[in-house]
């Protein structure tokens, strides 16, 4: 996808050139890496139905891995690795035939503990799971810490 696609599909234009005095658009890619003010943050390709990327956040020895829209691949288990905060979706009430583009409270589980996350915050319960349901699902797969997202709330590091 070009410099800025999705952004400037939000606008209905054809490339975000146009928020070039605002933003500073650059393509992203598997492994992009920037470091603004001490910051390390670094997208990793994801497996969805689209081009989709989680991200992690690294800084003065703290980790924040986000695993995006994703289903089970290696770059999630590279994302949470050694994480201190792992926020991970749980979309899917179980698995079904085909590709999967989302993640089970379960995968969502396995996931953090594979690598060692510390915690795993769940987010984006699809329709047929309640927030709580799938964080307690995901909290007897991970083993660990787990709580759900809250819109609003903030989640120390």
């Amino acid at each position: 996808m070009g410099s800025g696609g999705s952004l400037a599909g939000s606008f209905a234009r054809p490339d975000a050139g146009f928020l070039g005095n605002v933003l500073d658009v650059r393509t992203l890619h598997d492994g992009h890496t920037v470091r603004p003010a001490g910051l390390d943050l670094t997208s990793r390709a994801v497996t969805h139905d689209v081009e989709t990327y989680g991200l992690r956040a690294a800084c003065e020895g703290k980790s924040f891995a986000s695993s995006g829209d994703s289903g089970l691949c290696a770059a999630l288990t590279r994302l949470a690795r050694d994480a201190d905060l792992f926020r991970c979706e749980a979309d899917l009430d179980g698995h079904h035939e085909g590709g999967q583009a989302h993640l089970t409270p379960e995968d969502a589980g396995a996931v953090a503990r594979a690598p060692g996350a510390r915690e795993l915050l769940v987010t984006q319960a699809g329709p047929t799971l309640t927030p709580e349901a799938a964080t307690a699902r995901a909290a007897v797969s991970s083993g660990g810490p787990t709580a759900t997202a809250r819109e609003g709330r903030t989640y120390p590091v």
